[in-house]
């Protein structure tokens, strides 16, 4: 399972969530939200070892992300809003990205990383079943480098998840991420997404907490889980005692139920 802190804007921030562990840091480039990042401010994303980085949009130009995507050196793209899934092959057909540094001892990397230090490539297992869905993830669960992907916002609304929609995006090679709210934090029901998903591989946003994640994991079983709010003690500013807290509870919980790395596949 993937563990994904969104919402960073500072790199204190960021190497915090490396230290404590976590897959991937979000960063947010939709103008007008309290979390944004404006892409020429935020050059120093392209310096992060130790953790994939994923770029987040909504309802934005193609040619933008692809930018933004590019001079930053992302490596994911997360789309939120009405984007056309033609585009789901553009973003997730890049050659290999930067490869932050890999080791059998995932803490030693983020250790290192976050003193701004590097070393050179050991051993790491590759899961993933396309070019567009793979990632090399440390033996002890970490990522620790992509090619390029794509994650997808999949709505939630009042009749439930539509399973469908999950199952195609699996069939891609893209990771639906189930959120409710769209970033706000609004939660969802765990068992009800539990039935309606099961066998399939997703990703869980909304309301997430570091006393809320265990739960959520052992009940839904999702691919990955997702938090910005939950982690924070004022909206873009990262509590760091949280983010660790968070990382352990979620990992903790993986554990318990067998889904301490990630899937093979998405498919």
């Amino acid at each position: 399972m993937l563990i994904k802190i969104c919402g960073i804007r500072n790199l204190r921030d960021a190497e915090a969530a490396v230290a404590a562990g976590a897959d991937l840091l979000g960063f947010i480039f939709v103008e007008g939200t309290s979390r944004a990042l404006s892409p020429s401010q935020a050059g120093w994303i392209r310096d992060l070892k130790g953790t994939a980085t994923v770029g987040v949009f909504r309802d934005s130009a193609l040619n933008r992300i692809l930018e933004t995507r590019d001079s930053l050196g992302l490596d994911w793209v997360q789309l939120h809003g009405s984007e056309p899934d033609a585009w789901l092959d553009a973003l997730g057909s890049r050659g290999p990205a930067r490869t932050p540094p890999r080791s059998e001892n995932c803490e030693e990397v983020r250790d290192e990383a976050s003193e701004g230090r590097s070393r050179s490539p050991s051993t790491s297992r590759t899961y993933g079943a396309s070019d567009s869905a793979s990632f090399a993830i440390c033996s002890r669960g970490g990522a620790s480098g992509r090619i390029s992907g794509v994650i997808r916002r999949v709505p939630v609304p009042p009749a439930g998840v539509d399973r469908s929609r999950v199952e195609t995006l699996n069939q891609r090679g893209v990771l639906p991420l189930v959120d409710p709210g769209a970033g706000d934090g609004a939660p969802c029901d765990w068992e009800a997404l539990a039935q309606r998903l099961g066998g399939l591989d997703f990703g869980l946003a909304g309301g997430l907490t570091p006393e809320s994640v265990a739960d959520a994991v052992r009940i839904a079983r999702p691919a990955m889980v997702d938090v910005s709010s939950g982690v924070e003690r004022a909206p873009g500013i990262k509590d760091h005692a949280k983010i660790r807290a968070f990382v352990q509870a979620a990992t903790a919980a993986a554990a318990s139920i067998g889904s301490s790395t990630p899937p093979e596949d998405f498919r």
